[in-house]
Order: C-alpha cells, then sequence, then structure tokens
C-alpha cells in the first residue's frame, strides 16, 4: 500500500506542473521556437509602445480616424510630452 501511495504522489506532481506552464497562443509558440521566449523575469514597467508606418489609398481615411482617436485619447499626456511633431505627422494625411 505504500507503495501505491508514493506512485500516485508522483502523478499528481507532475500533473501539477502541466497546470502550472504558461499557456501560449500559437503565435508565441512560434515565437519560442524562433528563441524569442515570454519575458517574465524582472520588475513589471508601464510603458508605450509608437509605430509609424506608411499608409497608401482607402487606407488612408482608416488612418487619419485612428490617429485622430489616438490624439484625443492622449490629450491627458500635453502636460509631460509635446505633441507637436506627431500633430505635423496627422496634417499629412
Amino acid at each position: 500500500m505504500s507503495g501505491e501511495s508514493r506512485g500516485r504522489g508522483r502523478a499528481d506532481k507532475s500533473s501539477r506542473s502541466k497546470k502550472q506552464r504558461i499557456i501560449r497562443s500559437p503565435g508565441e509558440e512560434i515565437e519560442s521556437k524562433l528563441g524569442f521566449d515570454i519575458f517574465s523575469e524582472g520588475d513589471k514597467r508601464l510603458g508605450w509602445l509608437f509605430t509609424f508606418a506608411p499608409v497608401l489609398g482607402w487606407q488612408q481615411t482608416a488612418a487619419k480616424i485612428g490617429t485622430q482617436r489616438g490624439v484625443a485619447s492622449t490629450q491627458w499626456l500635453n502636460e509631460r510630452i509635446s505633441l507637436a511633431r506627431y500633430a505635423r505627422t496627422i496634417r499629412k494625411f
């Protein structure tokens, strides 16, 4: 009986480790195979990522709407960050 209980304990531990694994999306699986694994060490930080790309044809209208919404949602940043250079990019569309 004691041997059976030891075997069960090991099975429970292996099932727990499977549950503790990080659940990844298919895209994250591909990235980890390419060497870009999820970074979960160190201090957690909050930040912003700005991405600018050229827009052609029918996408210009959607880009105008998107950038105008982005500027409207970041009005509270005006005290700390000058948005003058970003306003110029909105006029170009």
